[in-house]
């Protein structure tokens, strides 16, 4: 597990490491600000780990506009699930590339 809070050299060099012994790597961004660190690293990362705003932040960063904002009040978490299903899959292939 790396996060963003890791220099950006670190958390590179971390990333490498993991890949040449065949260690999996979960990303944790730690804020929106951060996230845009997994950019030089995406190609490592099996698993990232986000919150809604940085979900928000991977719609700003597609090329597509398929996410759309999402009214949580009342609606089952299966549902909201569906909802953010295209932006998580953004995240984890930019990460499987």
């Amino acid at each position: 597990m790396v996060d963003a809070n890791l220099s950006q050299p670190a958390l590179e060099a971390s990333c490498q490491l993991a890949a040449e012994v065949g260690t999996l790597v979960w990303f944790e961004p730690v804020s929106v600000a951060k996230l845009r660190r997994i950019v030089s690293v995406a190609k490592y990362v099996s698993f990232p780990s986000t919150n809604e705003d940085e979900l928000i932040v991977a719609n700003a960063l597609s090329d597509k506009d398929i996410f759309f904002p999402i009214q949580k009040d009342g609606i089952p978490v299966t549902s909201l699930f569906q909802q953010l299903k295209p932006a998580i899959w953004v995240l984890l292939e930019k990460a499987l590339k």
